[in-house]
């Protein structure tokens, strides 16, 4: 199977740089110009069928985009963040939460601080998603983490070990990974 992952548009400006998890937002206007590349991009594929977060962020892009034929999948949310950083910045949580010292020594530590799901669980879900997944080649839209995790999954690559922007996309072919 070739899964394809887009990223989804920018969020609206007053949430960049935000820890959106969660939140249900929209995203800024797509310039013309940078769709028309997108979509010529995507046209090279013949997905089987096209899959979602059901937030409003992924939905909207791939409307924005002609693609009105996918299927909403609450597993591919991105991680769900505690409430004291979920819209917030970093720099709101340091003016308003005393983050210990522990929380920057792994990924693992900053999840247990920050977010309402451990590393294990966030990848559990994400596994759960993928195995409903169907189709010889198929687009799932979804957030940075989501991408993150199933990179990761597929093929152990470390979570940031690659810039993934919004709007990118990231093509696996799950045929050539050995389990």
């Amino acid at each position: 199977m070739r899964i394809v992952f887009l990223r989804h548009a920018p969020v609206e400006k007053r949430y960049e740089k935000c820890f959106n998890g969660w939140s249900d937002i929209g995203i800024e206007k797509i310039d013309e110009k940078v769709a028309s590349d997108l979509k010529n991009r995507l046209s090279k594929y013949r997905f089987d069928n096209i899959y979602s977060s059901d937030l409003k962020r992924c939905k909207d892009t791939l409307r924005f985009l002609g693609l009105n034929d996918f299927k909403e999948m609450k597993e591919f949310r991105e991680i769900r963040f505690k409430s004291f950083c979920e819209g917030r910045t970093f720099e709101d949580i340091q003016k308003n939460v005393e983050i210990p010292k522990e929380a920057f020594l792994s990924l693992e530590n900053w999840m247990e601080f920050a977010t309402d799901e451990s590393l294990g669980e966030f990848l559990e879900r994400i596994k759960r998603g993928l195995k409903r997944v169907k189709g010889r080649e198929v687009l799932i839209c979804t957030h940075k983490g989501v991408i993150e995790a199933a990179l990761k999954i597929y093929t152990n690559q470390e979570f940031f070990s690659r810039k993934i922007s919004y709007l990118d996309i990231i093509e696996i072919n799950t045929l050539l990974i050995k389990n």
